[in-house]
């Protein structure tokens, strides 16, 4: 038994619906995984490609309540 699942489901469930609530947001992450990709016209996005995406980042830490916020 994988304990703490349930946890983790709804976390991602509910950082996905406030995201959703937020158009603006999404727009902006949509933006910048475009130029992402376009910038990495090689293939599919690397671990380094993916530690790029700040405002992803900032997003996800708000949204979950993270207490290091956006910096």
């Amino acid at each position: 038994m994988l304990y703490g699942h349930d946890t983790i489901t709804v976390s991602v469930q509910w950082v996905l619906y406030l995201t959703g609530l937020h158009p603006e947001d999404q727009e902006k992450i949509h933006q910048e995984q475009d130029s992402a990709l376009e910038a990495d016209s090689k293939g599919p996005l690397s671990v380094a490609d993916l530690k790029e995406l700040k405002y992803l980042e900032c997003v996800l830490k708000v949204r979950s309540n993270s207490k290091q916020g956006c910096q």
